[in-house]
């Protein structure tokens, strides 16, 4: 549903994660348990199970204006709407993955058409 707002509302639920948490996450929901080795920018995410690479550092991808701290305050939104996140940090990574991984079980089933 579109709505004029009159000001801008980020929604966010005040709460930080890192990306590896993010990650982390994800494989989990969708069935693999990774390990992380290494430190810093040589940080790999490898399947626990067999050692194969499955989360890699990519510099061409940084940002040179990146900022360090990012975390969403909805208390705008809900002061004047009344709006509250409804869904919480695993639920909405869960949903994610699920969604993701019923994509690529259709992209499979088009190739093989």
């Amino acid at each position: 549903m579109a709505v004029t707002l009159g000001f801008d509302a980020l929604q966010g639920a005040l709460k930080m994660s890192e990306a590896i948490d993010l990650l982390e996450r994800a494989f989990a929901h969708a069935g693999r348990r990774i390990e992380w080795r290494g430190k810093g920018i040589d940080e790999i995410g490898v399947d626990a199970r067999n050692g194969d690479a499955l989360v890699k550092i990519d510099p061409r991808y940084f940002r040179p204006t990146e900022v360090d701290y990012l975390c969403g305050d909805a208390s705008k939104a809900h002061q004047r709407l009344g709006w509250r996140p409804e869904i919480g940090f695993d639920d909405l990574v869960r949903q994610m993955v699920e969604e993701d991984l019923r994509v690529a079980d259709r992209i499979k089933i088009q190739q093989h058409e």
